[in-house]
């Protein structure tokens, strides 16, 4: 039948019952560590056979209304589902795992399956559009720090896997008002940590922190992965992780993947050990090797290869540079360099800034010129639009 089991008796006799959380939880820690050390492509298929259930077991086949379980989040030990839905944070990160399982192997039915339950989910009102953040239990009431981490990773990678320009603005919307959510209303500046719980406009409940639904586990996992999908995929930017190898009697070669990618996708750049370069690595292949008696703390910096960001959204254009050519992009300055012939086929030129919430944040009219220069030190890092007349085109503000 294939899937870990959920319960079992205190002797650990008698297991039985399957579902989402031995199936996606497993896929998040374990599961996918193991099938990127390339120890033995058992692990892999492993993880696979998981994303598989995911596709075939816990997600239902497309939904036939808006009433039907986003998941089967329960099931007896021959994948029978029972009872009822409970957590929008749990059918989001089936969405994450599902994209992660693209990434290693991609199979269309991933990908399909992943945006499914995440549009499912957005459309059904789950995720709140006015205030930010996805609700813990359908539509409205109370939202948690570790809902809001499912839905940013899961909108984050979506983003990257998916071809249709329209979906990747909604999912990036999706991780960033999820984001900004946790940085203004959960994560607690004061006295440090995040908070459990909060109600729909994040003012803070009587909840506890220090459960195992918050910031220990979750806000740091956030934090982990929106570094690595943020810079890889969004960005198209080096990262650097710290490994820690002990001495052994042996040498050791360990293949070092800190994330899902495929192999042609990303290369180590530098490594230092104890401060001090280290050259014995491949880079394309990632491999560390370490001689015997030599160990420590390694400093590896990870280069995204040229064509890792599948970032259509973020040079994405309706418009050919030969009609209009904006730049630089990504913008690190205070201006953006707008020219081309769109710009003298009228007497004036209407240029407008708006962000994924489509509210605009410059607006102005220009005499008509070849070439503008916009002012965009106002501007947060993030993704916006451009709009020229009635040409638009994306850009990425950087700090």
């Amino acid at each position: 039948m294939e899937g870990y089991y959920d319960l079992a008796k205190q002797d650990w006799s008698l297991p039985h019952d399957k579902g989402f959380t031995p199936t996606a939880d497993a896929m998040t820690c374990h599961a996918a560590v193991m099938a990127m050390r390339n120890i033995a492509p058992t692990f892999r298929t492993r993880f696979l056979t998981l994303a598989d259930r995911i596709t075939d077991k816990i997600l239902p086949a497309p939904y036939l209304n808006s009433i039907s379980p986003l998941i089967n989040e329960f099931s007896n030990s021959n994948w029978v589902p029972y009872g009822k839905e409970l957590f929008n944070g749990h059918a989001v990160k089936c969405a994450w795992q599902l994209g992660r399982a693209y990434l290693l192997e991609p199979k269309e039915i991933y990908r399909n399956k992943s945006q499914q339950v995440l549009n499912e989910a957005i459309d059904r009102g789950y995720f709140d559009n006015t205030n930010g953040g996805l609700h813990y239990f359908q539509k409205g009431g109370p939202k948690n720090a570790w809902t809001q981490e499912q839905a940013i990773l899961a909108g984050i990678l979506n983003s990257t896997i998916t071809d249709d320009p329209i979906l990747k603005i909604r999912y990036l919307k999706l991780a960033d008002d999820c984001m900004r959510f946790v940085e203004d209303h959960l994560i607690d500046y004061r006295n440090g940590g995040s908070y459990t719980d909060v109600d729909s406009v994040g003012s803070v409940t009587t909840y506890p922190k220090g459960d195992y639904w918050e910031a220990g586990y979750h806000i740091t996992e956030m934090a982990y992965y929106v570094y690595l999908y943020g810079n890889v995929h969004l960005y198209n930017k080096p990262v650097e992780l710290y490994y820690y190898f002990s001495t052994q009697g042996e040498a050791q070669t360990h293949k070092l993947t800190p994330f899902e990618i495929a192999d042609n996708k990303l290369a180590i750049e530098t490594v230092f050990l104890d401060d001090q370069i280290y050259t014995d690595f491949n880079s394309s292949t990632r491999t560390l090797h370490i001689p015997a008696g030599q160990g420590g703390k390694f400093k590896v910096k990870f280069r995204p290869i040229d064509d890792v960001t599948t970032g259509e959204l973020l040079t994405y254009s309706e418009v050919p540079e030969s009609v209009l050519k904006v730049y630089p992009i990504p913008v690190k300055s205070d201006f953006l360099t707008v020219e081309g012939v769109q710009l003298t086929k009228g007497e004036s030129v209407s240029v407008k800034i708006t962000d994924l919430h489509s509210e605009v944040l410059f607006e102005q009219t220009y005499h008509s010129a070849y070439a503008l220069e916009i002012p965009v030190s106002q501007l947060r890092a993030g993704v916006y639009f451009l709009y020229v007349n009635d040409k638009v085109k994306s850009f990425v503000k950087e700090e």
